[in-house]
């Protein structure tokens, strides 16, 4: 988006990139943004790529932020994937790089880890049943997060990128925007 976005002979037209910026509210239904400064931003679309950890998703369920613990295991890799599971911690393993690599992966809970180190923390988050809502579209991880040791979860975000990219023309008349956002 960033490079569509200042490019000059792209025929995209971009209000403005903002860096640094904390959001604290959306408002789906009128194409509002309130950043933590106070500033108000409003456009015909929204598009909301702010990751697992979205701002964006509170739109749509505001306990959206992190699942119940006893969800856990809504993710399962098949194939040649191993688990080991114990008490409130597992342990997966998975190929990498045409079965030439196995991967693996230790969960525990935060009461597990008895000192400080360098831990990746993850975040699981319930399934959206839709990705737009009034002006506001989810795209990337917001929309469907993935483990960051998924390699899909790239991939999908290049799709949203092109999907959205070909709705979404510069010329897209205001107007025509529910119709399209129907379309995603």
């Amino acid at each position: 988006m960033k490079r569509l976005a200042l490019c000059s002979n792209c025929n995209v037209a971009v209000t403005g990139i903002l860096l640094g910026c904390m959001i604290s509210r959306i408002n789906a239904k009128a194409g509002g943004v309130e950043l933590e400064d106070g500033k108000v931003f409003q456009d015909d679309v929204i598009f909301g790529a702010d990751g697992n950890r979205s701002v964006s998703r509170r739109e749509y369920k505001p306990e959206a932020q992190l699942t119940d613990p006893d969800t856990r295991d809504f993710f399962r890799v098949e194939g040649y994937a191993g688990e080991f599971k114990g008490a409130d911690k597992r342990i997966v393993s998975f190929p990498r790089r045409h079965n030439i690599m196995i991967d693996t992966a230790a969960f525990v809970n935060d009461e597990g880890l008895h000192r400080s180190g360098p831990v990746w923390e993850l975040y699981d988050t319930d399934e959206m049943p839709e990705w737009t809502r009034g002006k506001l579209v989810l795209v990337g991880d917001a929309a469907h997060p993935l483990l960051p040791f998924l390699g899909p979860g790239s991939s999908m975000t290049m799709e949203d990128a092109a999907n959205t990219g070909a709705l979404f023309p510069a010329d897209t008349p205001a107007y025509d925007v529910p119709d399209r956002l129907k379309l995603y």
